[in-house]
């Protein structure tokens, strides 16, 4: 797994800033990776993809969410007022 460079001291990341920073390495992130990227819970996660604001692709029994995905979602959360 990639990590994210840790802040400056005083400076904190916005969500999208870290978001970005991780997935844009990972192609594919399996929902405990989209989890850990976006901060929400596992439910909270899925409760959006039901609802059609995340899409994932499925690879047999195993679920994807793309790291574009994750950056248009969480620049998406971050216009909204």
């Amino acid at each position: 797994m990639v990590r994210a460079r840790l802040p400056k001291p005083g400076r904190m990341p916005t969500l999208l800033a870290a978001a970005v920073a991780v997935a844009r390495f990972k192609p594919r992130n399996t929902i405990p990776e989209a989890c850990e990227v976006t901060g929400l819970a596992r439910a909270t996660l899925y409760a959006r993809i039901k609802a059609g604001l995340l899409r994932v692709t499925k690879d047999g029994a195993r679920t994807f969410i793309s790291g574009a995905e994750l950056e248009r979602y969480l620049a998406a959360c971050e216009a909204q007022p």
